[in-house]
């Protein structure tokens, strides 16, 4: 909870701040050191992405050890995928974005109960999934 209080105010922080290019200078050390590979080029980046980075480190510095791991481990997963694999996936993201909060809840929801399953359960779920699809598919339009 204290987490997402300061990540709000830092966005709030950063929106009030958004229009000052931020100095490497005012930078926390905590934050230079998350964002030590980015200080030659700094300057170069506009105050929005600053702003973005500066508050992606704040939160990393308030993560513990586990959550870091995790994220460490699903950015890895994001490097691996094709350019069009990521781009299925933002496409997919920004529909997502685009369905109102109840919808949003409702898939939330079902993806936590699918999370839940058995691998087994998963795959009979999978399995029957990629049937419904292909028996989609061969129907004509006017049938769908």
């Amino acid at each position: 909870m204290k987490l997402g209080i300061i990540s709000f105010l830092m966005f709030i922080l950063c929106l009030t701040f958004n229009a000052q290019a931020l100095e490497w200078q005012s930078l926390s050390k905590q934050q230079k050191q998350v964002l030590g590979e980015f200080e030659k080029n700094w300057s170069s980046f506009d105050e929005q992405r600053q702003a973005k980075m500066a508050l992606g480190a704040q939160r990393w510095i308030g993560l513990d050890s586990e959550e870091r791991t995790k994220l460490t481990q699903k950015f890895e997963q994001w490097k691996a995928l094709s350019p069009q694999q990521r781009e299925n996936l933002r496409g997919k993201f920004k529909n997502f974005q685009q369905l109102s909060p109840e919808r949003q809840a409702k898939l939330r929801a079902k993806y936590k109960r699918f999370r839940k399953l058995s691998r087994e359960q998963k795959l009979r779920l999978r399995e029957k999934f990629k049937r419904n699809k292909q028996k989609q598919t061969k129907r004509p339009k006017h049938q769908r």
